[in-house]
């Protein structure tokens, strides 16, 4: 079997998933877990998750990193020595009222 190469993986068709969210498009690609990205219109977001999904695919092949084919969903395991502790703070306004309840 032929190896792949960076060529063969940067032609691959990902599935884009596109939100809009308020005044911008939110895009993300699931089968690259990380690869989102968010623009002021929606051709701008497919514009930008396109060069993501490019940087992300360039740099796992460069670090020896497995890429996942379209349609795997596959899980990465990142090293304990990357992960990081964040808090995030919702304010009450934005929550809905049944999450203010279980919150309370």
């Amino acid at each position: 079997m032929k190896q792949r190469t960076l060529d063969d993986y940067l032609k691959l068709n990902y599935v884009i998933t596109l939100i809009p969210e308020g005044d911008c498009w939110f895009a993300e690609i699931k089968d690259l877990p990380g690869c989102m990205t968010q623009g002021e219109t929606r051709d701008e977001a497919l514009e930008l998750i396109e060069e993501a999904q490019h940087g992300w695919i360039k740099t796992a092949f460069k670090i020896g990193m497995r890429v996942p084919f379209p349609g795997e969903h596959t899980a990465i395991c990142i090293p304990q020595t990357w992960a990081v502790k964040t808090r995030i703070r919702v304010e009450s306004k934005v929550l809905s009222p049944a999450t203010k309840l279980l919150a309370a």
